[in-house]
């Protein structure tokens, strides 16, 4: 009888898992990109990745960048070739999907590769991760997935040395994928908070944007909009521009607070109104597109003013270049001044497209009013919405409106349809009196 220890057991089994990937890895350019999809939801998942930050509150995030570099190091990715990225990286609580997507309709618009990277997706998850405005198609995605997968398998051999959940595994894929396409710049957005989440892995962005601030994941974020703006500054860069909107005034002291600890030059861009431009319809629906837009305007100002060198393979016109390349100033009540926007760049916020954000489908005789609202005030913002599409939308033929609205489980949604009920019932009382 052989006597076999726990240990040389446990050495056995990691052994024998060992190989097993090995070999199940050595196969992937088989595999399709359902394969792919499944292998991908097998990972941790982002409720449970949520779930454990609550539990563990500040353990866990600290370790995320650390864990994250292990993973770029696993996929023979250098923190220091994301440089080559030129990225661009918004943060925010609301509204930094829209100016991602307005940044990089700009940018496509002027005639440089783009790579988008954002969250969550609407349909299929390679929406996340496109160049040139189109999501990567299913081969191209399946090929680039199992080849990080394989790596991440074949530098498994230790117990410890564990796969990234499906945020991390997402975002390590967009990076290698960004880099060997060889794009021009890339739009990178936040997952959530922004200090330690996986994209703040970067060193260098070109310039940083943060969008509207709100309460929003409090359980890992905190409860207090100066603790959110805490962890939605922590991308800032010392020595690389920022660009913020106007913010409630908690949240604004602490940006300010937190560009002079990092040595961040924070500038406050202006209304989209103060342009001098007449800009036609956003391609993003909404009043509150406007300061998304505005944002998003600036953000690629600034990026052309820091890399120049790419005016020379855009197709702007020579005059609109010059006028690009003026320095960033303020004005009397500290905003960025604005400037004579270029065609192609009001083309870019005209042609940007963002899918069940303030959209509308017909179908029949139903009008669907889609949007992501998932906090208070974007609540208030979407109502807002849907009140001013009434008139427009209402048809002979059409029967039934329908608000449709995002709440996930980690959230209530009690306040959400308070505030429906209360703007739906005020615009009732409306209708009826008139």
């Amino acid at each position: 009888m052989v006597a076999v220890t726990v240990c040389q057991l446990r050495n056995s089994f990691w052994r024998y898992q060992f190989y097993l990937r090995r070999f199940l890895a050595s196969i992937h350019c088989d595999m399709s990109y359902e394969d792919a999809i499944k292998s991908l939801n097998s990972l941790q998942s982002n409720a449970a990745v949520i779930e454990k930050l609550r539990n563990e509150q500040g353990r866990f995030q600290q370790n995320s960048l650390p864990e994250m570099l292990a993973f770029l190091h696993r996929i023979n990715v250098k923190v220091s070739d994301l440089d080559s990225l030129n990225i661009i990286h918004i943060s925010g609580t609301k509204g930094k999907g829209s100016v991602s997507a307005f940044c990089e309709s700009i940018l496509r618009h002027s005639g440089l590769k783009t790579g988008l990277y954002t969250s969550p997706h609407l349909v299929e998850v390679r929406e996340r991760i496109q160049i040139n405005g189109k999501p990567l198609n299913k081969t191209m995605f399946a090929t680039y997935f199992f080849k990080c997968y394989e790596m991440l398998q074949k530098s498994c051999i230790h117990q410890e040395d564990k796969l990234p959940g499906y945020f991390r595994f997402l975002t390590l894929m967009a990076f290698k994928v960004f880099l060997s396409e060889k794009v021009d710049v890339v739009v990178l957005e936040v997952g959530i908070g922004g200090a330690y989440d996986c994209t703040n892995v970067i060193q260098n962005p070109v310039v940083c944007g943060i969008s509207k601030l709100d309460l929003d994941h409090t359980a890992v974020l905190g409860c207090t909009i100066s603790k959110i703006a805490w962890h939605k500054s922590g991308i800032m860069k010392s020595g690389r521009p920022t660009l913020t909107i106007q913010q409630v005034e908690d949240a604004k002291i602490m940006l300010f607070n937190r560009a002079a600890e990092l040595k961040v030059p924070l500038f406050l861009v202006p209304s989209l109104d103060r342009f001098s431009n007449s800009i036609p319809n956003l391609g993003l629906d909404g009043e509150h597109q406007k300061e998304n837009a505005s944002l998003a305007v600036q953000l690629c100002r600034v990026w052309f003013q820091q890399k120049h060198l790419f005016l020379n393979k855009s197709v702007l016109l020579p005059e609109e270049k010059t006028e690009l390349m003026t320095n960033i100033s303020v004005d009397n009540e500290g905003l960025m001044t604005t400037f004579m926007l270029p065609n192609l760049f009001i083309q870019g916020l005209v042609e940007a497209k963002w899918p069940g954000r303030c959209q509308i489908i017909k179908r029949d005789q139903i009008s669907f009013f889609i949007d992501g609202a998932h906090t208070l005030e974007s609540m208030k913002a979407s109502v807002k919405w849907f009140k001013s599409k009434q008139k427009s939308s209402i048809s002979r033929n059409e029967i039934f409106r329908i608000l449709l609205f995002n709440v996930t489980s980690d959230r209530d949604p009690t306040p959400l349809l308070l505030t429906l009920f209360i703007r739906q019932t005020s615009m009732f009382l409306q209708i009826i009196c008139s």
